[in-house]
């Protein structure tokens, strides 16, 4: 059976994906911002052979994998490049699958984020969210690398009977099961409202 590599860039996370395709200009940025979640190199490399022998080992058709930092930290062909020629050598094939949504509300969601992070932002910053949120940058570097790309917008009326698990077992030709609705539900991150953003905010 062939072995396929199903890439989901929407909610999920599996964050150590995403270090594959630094650069080693990347990793001077990431020290000098000391992002928590980001890894030394020397540790990108020893995560990246842990995955190649697991893949190796595993007699499954099928690697899904999420990170929504695949689509705002490599923000750069060179960098998608880097982690197409990775992945290519792993998977006879390789299947995109990114979800956008409208920049405001995910602006607003990052937002919400970063002040339950313990940030205390002043407001939308354009310059930054514009850098993170350009769905136009994302699709086109995505596309320029990888040969199939699906794009879906993350809208409630534009998903698999309105269900966005539901849509993501349908685009990765899965069976759906009732039960990971329930799982999803105490999982997922919701956003703030205002009052609580500026009341939070504040006490950050």
């Amino acid at each position: 059976a062939s072995r396929r590599l199903l890439n989901i860039l929407s909610s999920g996370n599996h964050i150590w994906v995403t270090s594959f395709g630094y650069l080693e200009e990347d990793y001077k940025v990431l020290n000098q911002k000391k992002y928590i979640f980001h890894q030394q190199k020397c540790e990108v490399n020893k995560k990246f052979d842990e995955f190649k022998k697991e893949i190796n080992s595993s007699d499954s058709e099928l690697c899904i994998i999420s990170g929504e930092h695949l689509s705002s930290r490599l923000n750069k062909e060179s960098q998608i490049k880097k982690l197409y020629y990775l992945l290519n050598d792993l998977f006879e094939e390789i299947k995109i699958i990114i979800y956008i949504r409208r920049p405001i509300y995910a602006a607003t969601s990052l937002l919400s984020t970063m002040i339950k992070s313990g940030s205390s932002p002043k407001g939308l910053d354009l310059k930054f969210f514009s850098e993170y949120l350009n769905n136009r940058l994302i699709i086109d570097n995505w596309t320029s690398v990888f040969d199939d790309v699906q794009v879906q917008i993350f809208e409630k009326n534009e998903l698999f009977e309105k269900d966005i698990v539901k849509d993501f077992f349908k685009r990765c030709k899965l069976d759906y099961y009732p039960n990971l609705k329930e799982l999803q539900s105490l999982t997922s991150n919701t956003s703030l409202d205002l009052i609580q953003m500026k009341y939070l905010s504040y006490l950050n």
